[in-house]
């Protein structure tokens, strides 16, 4: 897109060839992923054309067309959800919970169904009181299984196990961490 529309796109092109398409012209795009069937892409971006207050959100477009439709995040936590990804393995969503007038985030995952496009169980809080520091993408890293999370939390490294949901602190330095992988 041109600088001046201030949106993230995206574009989905065919490996044989063939026009391309914007499935989701009318909204920002910040992340993507593909389904684990490579049928659909799942987006990060936001809801509405214009970002307010918790409204990011995970959108599902199928590549065979069609309208792409919301993952319903009907959690039962304090404020309103923030989605930042998908596991790889699609059974868990991650999100944060912004606080008014705090700098931390609480950061939780929830089991979904992709098939249903909705959250399935109760929220999971991973971390309290999320002091990153930066941006999500930049302090926090998925195993390519989706079992382990590396998240960055006040300037340590530590690894979350998504199946046992305990956390290891992995550094104790003083240095800035980012991009961790």
């Amino acid at each position: 897109r041109s600088s001046h529309h201030l949106m993230w796109g995206m574009k989905v092109a065919s490996a044989s060839g063939g026009p391309s398409y914007e499935p989701v012209a009318h909204l920002p795009v910040y992340g993507a992923q593909w389904s684990a069937n490579s049928k659909m892409i799942i987006v990060q971006g936001e809801k509405y054309n214009k970002l307010e207050e918790g409204d990011a959100a995970m959108r599902i477009v199928p590549l065979a067309g069609g309208e792409s439709f919301l993952l319903n995040m009907d959690v039962d936590v304090t404020g309103k959800p923030f989605a930042y990804c998908v596991t790889p393995d699609q059974k868990r969503v991650l999100f944060v919970t912004k606080k008014i007038g705090d700098e931390t985030d609480d950061f939780y995952m929830a089991p979904i169904s992709m098939e249903e496009a909705r959250v399935t169980g109760p929220a999971t809080r991973i971390i309290k009181n999320w002091n990153r520091g930066g941006a999500y993408n930049t302090k926090m890293s998925m195993s390519h299984d989706g079992t382990k999370l590396a998240i960055v939390d006040n300037e340590d490294i530590w690894i979350y196990d998504m199946d046992k949901k305990e956390m290891k602190q992995i550094t104790d330095t003083p240095e800035k961490k980012k991009w961790i992988a």
